[in-house]
């Protein structure tokens, strides 16, 4: 992959080579020139064993980021970052390769693997974990089967560190109900009221309405994002570019783990 210099954008094809936007950056790279059934047929055992678990991973890794978009909705312009499809194929092909259990050209994505997922930043640019200094507490309520998010005595100006000029910020959470049966991803998205850099917040609690039903098939998963604002023209304007709004997941709930 090389990377577009010059006051000429291009996108399309020239020759054998593919000129293309990505995010804000126009990229170019060179065609793959598709192989027929005789020549994947030919391909060397170890080639067909990691093509097709980089392929189990590369499915695993879409129905998450379709999962991510289509929860938030039209809040996805806070969180879109160009890198973020790499980053996900990346870890899930981590994943995939820690089973232990399957023969290799087999391996898949098993549930108390999904732990490897723990702390992992949808956004490579902007981390949870450095943009909130302050533990953020993620419980599962056994008896009503829900999940609720806390962050208490919450000091904006000391507890969170934002860029110069933020003057109000928003609280995101989504829950990601993994059913390893069919491999199928439900979701639920929660966020807090606009909030002010300025003010101290007693008490920033999201509380899921589905209840969730534990099971060996399935793993829950916990996302926690932050989008930061800027008033202008007496508005607060979400701020996009460069995108620093965080979103990361932060807790898992498996047959790996134990629920309190």
């Amino acid at each position: 992959m090389a990377f577009q210099k010059g006051n000429i954008k291009l996108e399309g094809n020239i020759g054998d080579l593919n000129f293309y936007k990505s995010g804000d950056q126009y990229k170019v790279r060179q065609k793959s020139a598709k192989k027929t059934k005789g020549e994947i047929s030919n391909l060397a055992p170890r080639s067909k064993e990691n093509s097709h678990e980089f392929g189990c991973a590369s499915s695993f890794s879409k129905n998450l980021r379709d999962a991510f978009k289509n929860a938030i909705g039209q809040h996805y312009q806070l969180f879109q970052e160009s890198s973020n499809l790499n980053g996900i194929v990346k870890r899930i092909n981590l994943i995939v390769k820690a089973d232990e259990i399957s023969e290799r050209g087999h391996r898949k994505v098993l549930p108390h693997n999904l732990m490897l997922l723990q702390n992992f930043s949808f956004n490579g640019n902007a981390s949870l974990k450095d943009t909130v200094l302050i533990p953020i507490d993620v419980s599962y309520i056994k008896d009503r089967q829900k999940i609720n998010v806390t962050i208490p005595n919450l000091r904006p100006e000391v507890h969170l560190d934002l860029p110069k000029g933020i003057d109000s910020f928003m609280v995101h959470a989504i829950l990601f109900d993994i059913d390893h049966l069919d491999m199928t991803i439900s979701t639920e998205y929660i966020y807090s009221e606009l909030l002010s850099y300025h003010a101290p917040s007693p008490l920033i609690q999201l509380n899921t309405v589905k209840e969730y039903d534990f099971t060996k098939a399935k793993t829950l998963m916990v996302a926690i994002g932050v989008s930061l604002y800027k008033r202008t023209a007496g508005y607060p304007v979400p701020q996009i570019s460069p995108n620093l709004n965080c979103f990361d997941i932060v807790k898992l709930y498996s047959p790996a783990t134990s629920i309190q």
